[in-house]
């Protein structure tokens, strides 16, 4: 359905709910809205709310108490907290019934708490609240209960159907030495449903109706669900919950193939991509993002906002494996889409531009980069809020690129605005906080700011020990971080034992074979050569280099900078001849991939100059000394660390040529 017809049916619907809650001022009507996407029903929510409360409607929200299991006891308790009462004209917003209805059907109850149940939603229960409710479910959540609770089914006023007419996806976060998350290929932005409630509704389905339609959607639900719970640091075994996505996200694939549901076969296979993303095994992922495309170009069009969702997805892939070329067309295709379906200044919009600039930024075209990131910054203060956890990121991200330009003092208070939106508006010891702390710690870090970064590190680790567990995978990153700022300021011991339990976090939760699992191995394996370890470091750089050849390719980015460390670790060895061709082949895969002005490829110019120079053979150092110097003052600040090695390097080049 294309989005005009959809947002011109919920336009009729609303109309029709708002006239159904005027007609039942003073009196008890039960009005069912069901909609797909938390974040469009709180913007009917906020509709109807203003538009009856200019009239002088009393508007109320409340919402189901998981722990009473009533809505009768819910509205007695809240209308105890109200002495003043629901005179008309009044009417009360009902929240939280999908919740409710999950943790009953997982009960198993006995026929006298089915009946009891059952009783509970009677009109005769409710008969003391004279005013107009109107309950909010998911439209699966109400085929359910049409079927489980007939006696409430059976009193209600009407049911309102509203379907978003566009998914939101999650922006992609770029932060310094840490992994990017994938963007989220959700429906929805509301609250992730409970795993557990949701297994319990697909059981009971399972048993009343094998053969349900609704069972595609519930796993495909709860395929989402595991996923966000990995995503948001909530999931209590990660690379656990992780197979279950996988296992419960091919269930939903295989049902909606069998039913031959195009649109909800999309949302599945994008969920069975991102669980494979997620776990590093991106080949794997590679065909069902594209399969996932293809689908939602045939069923939708070119042009849909799904569509410009599935590209988003497909190029964050792409992006992860180091294949920009191939991201670019996609991001760029998914920000048009999005600019003409759904508006210059919409959120959608905005994470379209943020992810573009994210990919400019990974190919070091700094200049193509900022001026989306500020565009994505201007949209969200303007549409969200100066204050908004969205704006935050778009900080964060801005400054994450002023620092990758070496424009540290431009970085600095972006950072600090966007920790402070955190912890006031998510709270002290949220993951966001804790990422923000760590991003402030690292541009610290990268001033030469030890003792300032040492404590930001420090509280960052600490609540993701406390609300992510100790064997999180963002613990790791935070202990690697930690780690990282010992080994700068030379208290290697102090790093030792952090690395170390990084590693082993990363091959427990992550596998041995992960991307993440290869960075511990080289990082531990840059202390040891920092600590005259030579014999120790050999063999963890080859082994990170063989994941890197192995889960990424032999020409990503990745596997260039494994290469260039091996090579720098056989250079202090005096192995001339065995870091001679690594060199030249990082030098390589950087000049094709990621382009011949990128400054990673000035890095490799500059340390193939500088074997160059250890074997006497200055004549062939001397032009790659000169060729990283004009990268560096192209591409990056004049005080940029790299620029000023680059540039004297060269000059004690030129000062030792016989």
């Amino acid at each position: 359905m294309a989005d005009k017809t959809i947002t011109a049916t919920n336009d009729y619907n609303l109309r029709r709910l708002m006239v159904a809650m005027r007609a039942s001022y003073g009196k008890l009507n039960l009005l069912v809205a069901t909609c797909d996407q938390g974040f469009y029903r709180d913007r009917l929510i906020q509709s109807y709310e203003a538009e009856l409360g200019a009239g002088g409607t009393q508007c109320h929200q409340v919402r189901l108490d998981r722990d009473s299991l009533s809505l009768r006891q819910t509205l007695e308790g809240w209308q105890a907290q109200h002495p003043q009462g629901l005179n008309p004209p009044a009417v009360v917003t009902v929240l939280g019934a999908d919740g409710l209805l999950g943790v009953r059907l997982g009960d198993a109850p006995s026929d006298q708490e089915r009946f009891a149940f059952s009783a509970q939603w009677t009109r005769e229960a409710l008969r003391g609240f004279a005013v107009p409710l109107v309950l909010w479910l998911r439209p699966e959540t109400a085929a359910l209960l049409a079927s489980v609770a007939p006696d409430f089914w059976s009193w209600r006023g009407g049911v309102f159907e509203f379907s978003a007419p566009t998914p939101l996806p999650t922006a992609t976060v770029a932060q310094p030495r840490e992994f990017s998350p994938p963007a989220v290929p959700a429906e929805s932005t509301s609250e992730s449903p409970d795993p557990v409630a949701l297994l319990q509704e697909i059981h009971a389905l399972e048993t009343q109706d094998p053969q349900s339609p609704l069972l595609a959607g519930l796993y495909t639900t709860l395929a989402g669900a595991y996923v966000d719970r990995c995503q948001q640091g909530k999931a209590e075994d990660y690379r656990q919950e992780l197979h279950q996505a996988l296992t419960v996200a091919g269930h939903a694939v295989a049902l909606h193939e069998a039913a031959n549901s195009g649109t909800g076969l999309a949302t599945a296979l994008n969920y069975y991509a991102c669980s494979y993303e997620l776990l590093g095994r991106y080949e794997e992922a590679l065909p069902l993002y594209q399969r996932s495309l293809a689908i939602s170009e045939q069923e939708l069009g070119a042009t849909h906002p799904s569509t410009a969702t599935s590209l988003n997805n497909l190029a964050t892939l792409y992006r992860a494996m180091g294949r920009y070329e191939s991201a670019l067309p996609l991001y760029e295709r998914s920000l048009a889409i999005r600019e003409q379906e759904l508006g210059a200044t919409h959120p959608s919009t905005a994470t379209s531009l943020n992810n573009l600039a994210v990919l400019y930024q990974s190919m070091s075209r700094y200049e193509s980069a900022l001026p989306l990131y500020e565009r994505s910054l201007a949209i969200s203060e303007q549409e969200l809020g100066a204050t908004h956890p969205s704006t935050a990121t778009s900080l964060n991200n801005l400054a994450a690129l002023y620092e990758s330009m070496g424009r540290y003092e431009a970085a600095l208070p972006l950072y600090e605005r966007s920790l402070g939106i955190r912890e006031k508006e998510l709270g002290a010891t949220h993951p966001s906080t804790a990422t923000s702390l760590n991003n402030l710690a690292a541009l610290y870090e990268s001033m030469g700011r030890y003792e300032a970064a040492l404590p930001l590190f420090e509280r960052s680790l600490a609540i993701r020990e406390q609300e992510l567990g100790a064997t999180h995978p963002d613990t790791a990153t935070s202990l690697n971080n930690l780690a990282e700022l010992y080994r700068a300021m030379g208290r290697y011991e102090s790093a030792l034992p952090l690395y170390e339990r990084s590693l082993a976090i990363r091959e427990q939760e992550l596998g041995a074979t992960h991307p993440d699992t290869a960075t511990s191995l080289n990082n531990l394996a840059e202390l040891y050569e920092s600590m005259g370890r030579y014999e120790s470091a050999l063999p963890l750089y080859e082994q990170s280099l063989g994941i890197c050849e192995k889960e990424l390719g032999a020409t990503h980015p990745d596997t260039a900078t494994s290469l260039n460390n091996l090579a720098g670790l056989y250079e202090s060895m005096g192995r001339y001849e065995s870091a001679l061709p690594l060199y030249e082949r990082s030098l390589g895969i950087r000049e094709k991939e990621l382009g011949a002005t990128h400054p990673d490829t000035a890095t490799s110019l500059n340390n193939l100059a500088g074997l160059y120079k250890s074997m006497g053979r200055y004549e062939a150092a001397l032009p790659l000394y000169e060729r990283a110097v004009e990268i560096a003052t192209q591409t990056l600040d004049p005080t940029h660390p790299n620029t000023q090695i680059f540039q004297k390097n060269l000059q004690i080049c030129q000062n030792q040529m016989p």
